[in-house]
Formats: C-alpha cells, structure tokens, sequence
C-alpha cells in the first residue's frame, strides 16, 4: 500500500539518548587499487532529547594519499574518535566499522582497546532492516534517503562519480588551477552522504510513537 511497516517495535536507537552528540562517519575508496581515500566526519551536537543542532553541524574530510604513512593516517583518525570521545558514530553498512577494526588491529592496539572503540559504532543500515519495511526496492542510502525527502547538493552523483573525481585529482598536475574543483566535489558529495545518513536516523528516531503495528 505505499507505506512503511514496523517489524519490531523496540527503540532503534537508544545510543542516542542523552549523549553530548554524535559523528556520522562516512568513507569514499577506490576499490581497484585497496584505498579509502576519505575519512568524512559530520559532527553534529545534541541540544536534549535527541534533538540536534543541525545549524552547528560541521563537516571534517580527513584525506589519505598513498604517500602518507599508515600510522601517521591512524593517529589522524584515532585523534578524531578521541576529540569525540562520548559520542556514538554513525555509518550506514559495515565498511566503515570493516576499516576501522582493520587498521587498529595493524596498528597494535589491544583487544579491549579495539572493542571499546567500535561498541561506539552503529550500523543505520543495520538497524533500519532490523526495525522496518519500507515501500522502495532498495534499501541503499541513496533510495532510502530519497524516500524520506533528502537530496544530495549535485545532481546525478554517486560514489563511481567520486571516484573519478578522486582519480582526475590524482592525475593533474599541481599546477592545474581545475585540481582543486575535484576534491570539493567529493567533499560535498561525502559531506551529503554523512548528512543522509543522519536524515535515516533521525527518522528512526522520530518513528518511536508509530502507530503502526508490528508485523
């Protein structure tokens, strides 16, 4: 009938009750050559009762070039989730907790260590299959995000996009004054996938007095 249907009726979200805020994290990679290129954070405060300074929100790219030094890219990254240190992290699918869990097993951190970090994680892909049917014949970010009313800035773009982008960024010499236009690109293409991912779960939230009945 065109309308979504709840299949569990507890909290999907309870992490996000009295919190401090939240990281939506998202990563853009090129697959062909094993590189996660961009480490996206948008971060976004808790004003109470999972209501959220949407207004504050403030995005940070954190770029990795296969010049840099793998640990020198951890330390970046491990010193984002400790500026954040009460805060979940929000991502939608499992590459983002894949990657993570990846490099701090390279990097030697303890188990308990390890753990600590991603018990901070939580799947919105996950969590949205667990709890509901949606009327749509995909549940990628992209379908879902749209569904509920979200559009990303640019037009017809998507992560195979971005990877061009990134590859165009990489061929061009530095003095190409056009160089610096494809890392924005994919800066507002990540920024807006962080953002979707945050509009996914915002929904969620906002659907705990559903009326609907569980399947």
């Amino acid at each position: 009938d065109g309308s979504p249907r709840r299949i569990c009726t507890k909290n999907s979200l309870p992490e996000l009750f009295n919190v401090p805020g939240i990281l939506i994290y998202d990563i853009e990679s090129d697959p062909d050559e094993g590189e996660d290129f961009l480490h996206g954070f948008l971060c976004i405060h808790s004003k109470n009762d999972c209501k959220w300074d949407i207004q504050g929100a403030k995005y940070h790219p954190i770029l990795i070039t296969q010049k840099e030094n793998e640990k020198v890219s951890w330390r970046r990254l491990q010193k984002k989730f400790n500026s954040y240190k009460n805060w979940p992290i929000l991502h939608y699918g499992e590459t983002e907790l894949l990657v993570i869990k990846r490099l701090a097993k390279k990097q030697g951190l303890e188990e308990k260590e390890i753990n600590q970090l991603l018990a901070r994680f939580i799947d919105i892909h996950a969590r949205l299959r667990e709890s509901w049917k949606l009327p749509i014949n995909s549940y990628s970010l992209k379908k879902v995000a749209n569904w509920i009313g979200f559009q990303w800035t640019q037009n017809r773009v998507n992560g195979a996009k971005a990877l061009l982008w990134w590859r165009q960024w990489k061929r061009k010499p530095k003095e190409d004054k056009s160089k610096k236009n494809h890392l924005d690109w994919i800066f507002i293409y990540n920024s807006d996938d962080c953002m979707a991912t945050f509009k996914v779960a915002n929904w969620l939230i906002d659907q705990k007095n559903f009326n609907g009945k569980a399947n």
